[in-house]
């Protein structure tokens, strides 16, 4: 049986992308051997956590990713969020490990923050149709609209990630649609591109009603 060790950095609210991992893995556990890697984002140290932004990395999350893999010996790793403690330095010692790698965007965040500038986030825009984020005549591209600072922290970190996911050509990115998927290749990503929403376990069983002229949606 092939081995999977899948990695997720929670939010500090518990959101759609947390429930669709969390969704995954019962699936994955039916067919595979997993290990789950989870970070979460409670600053232990301010001082520590500071200096890892500074450096864009994060040396305790390598660590931990590089004695799991040690530990683990995966097939496959598999990647979801990594802001802002599993950090991008986890690829680093993913790629010294040669394990097949795949990574899924549940987002365009990867997109809308790879640019200090307003205005090449916008690209010509009036608003952003992935974050919402408007054209308000302001030099910084501002992805958290009250707070400056984070807003810096997360670009450094997302210049990184975007350069890394687009890059990298032993990573395959998942994605949940098909217009995702068009929007990275007009972007020019790689071909490694694959289309795979998230699971969804049916509770209960529905019958479809052809009588009916309406659809009902989520």
């Amino acid at each position: 049986m092939k081995k999977i060790l899948i990695i997720h950095n929670k939010y500090q609210h518990t959101g759609g992308e947390d429930i669709a991992v969390e969704n995954e893995i019962k699936l994955l556990e039916k067919h595979f051997e997993v290990r789950v890697l989870f970070f979460d984002n409670n600053v232990g140290s301010y001082l520590t956590q500071f200096i890892f932004f500074i450096m864009n990395k994060n040396i305790q999350s390598s660590i931990v990713v590089k004695n799991n893999i040690k530990d683990f010996e995966p097939d496959i790793i598999y990647i979801h969020n990594t802001w802002f403690k599993a950090s991008t330095s986890i690829f680093k010692v993913i790629k010294k490990s040669k394990i097949q790698t795949i990574v899924k965007l549940h987002n365009f965040r990867f997109f809308c923050s790879k640019t200090f500038f307003s205005k090449k986030h916008l690209d010509g825009s009036d608003y952003c149709l992935a974050c919402g984020f408007k054209r308000d005549g302001k030099v910084l591209n501002r992805y958290f609209e009250n707070n400056i600072i984070k807003s810096i922290l997360l670009i450094l970190y997302g210049r990184k990630y975007y350069k890394i996911i687009k890059n990298q050509e032993n990573l395959t990115l998942l994605v949940l649609t098909n217009f995702q998927k068009s929007f990275l290749k007009s972007h020019w990503f790689s071909d490694n591109v694959v289309k795979y929403p998230n699971f969804i376990e049916m509770q209960e069983k529905y019958i479809l009603n052809s009588k009916l002229n309406h659809i009902v949606y989520a």
